[in-house]
């Protein structure tokens, strides 16, 4: 069975992310006054957006995410994820579509620099 393409191109988002991230020690997310850009997804679990650089997120602010502003961070959000109840979405793309990780999945991933 062939694979869905976007879902291919998901999985090279997120393989690119874990590898960009382990090199820089640093990713990328939208906030704005009243907190970190979030939506619930069509299960009613809250999704929170990140990505590998500063382009993808920007690009994601000037599209999608209008009133947002950039925000950078690694250390600071990956101790307050543990035990978090949302999932991380990695490297999503203009629709928002992108591989989700649990917080706790997500902080091994990248402690390990695993794709």
């Amino acid at each position: 069975m062939a694979k869905d393409p976007a879902m291919v191109n998901a999985e090279e988002r997120y393989k690119h992310f874990v590898r960009a991230v382990t090199d820089s020690q640093s990713l990328w997310t939208l906030k704005n006054d009243v907190g970190w850009a979030t939506w619930d997804d069509s299960d009613g679990d809250t999704v929170f957006p990140v990505w590998s650089d500063r382009e993808g997120a920007s690009r994601a602010a000037l599209t999608t995410w209008h009133g947002y502003e950039l925000a950078e961070f690694l250390d600071d959000v990956l101790q307050p994820l543990r035990d978090s109840e949302f999932w991380v979405r990695v490297n999503p793309d203009d629709k928002l579509l992108g591989i989700d990780l649990s917080c706790n999945y997500f902080r091994e991933v990248l402690g390990k620099g695993d794709a």
